[in-house]
């Protein structure tokens, strides 16, 4: 008796553990860092212009605090561009504007 309650309460354990990492697999997801080439701007919370919410995202994946979307568009009053792969004035390359640009 005793030998089958031991038996069956490891097996619980077993099951109850491979559950448990199933599901915390199930929600860990890899950083998508490949974002698709498109200027559709957007402010983050920490002041900085993005050159879509997707580079935001990738941006995040090295960060402890993420940091979200704020407003669309270009942020305004003291913020500044990330260097996510865009430039004012759709001249492409992986440069932020500079402030002469923005003049």
């Amino acid at each position: 008796m005793a030998m089958s309650v031991l038996v069956y309460t490891l097996s619980a354990v077993v099951i109850l553990s491979l559950c448990l990492n199933a599901e915390a697999q199930s929600t860990t997801r890899p950083c998508d860092r490949n974002c698709p080439c498109t200027f559709n701007p957007v402010c983050g919370t920490d002041r900085i212009t993005y050159s879509s919410e997707c580079t935001l995202k990738a941006a995040n994946c090295d960060r402890a605090n993420p940091v979200t979307v704020e407003s669309t568009g270009v942020c305004t009053r003291g913020g500044r561009h990330s260097h996510g792969g865009w430039r004012r004035g759709g001249r492409g390359g992986n440069q932020g504007s500079t402030a002469a640009e923005e003049k």
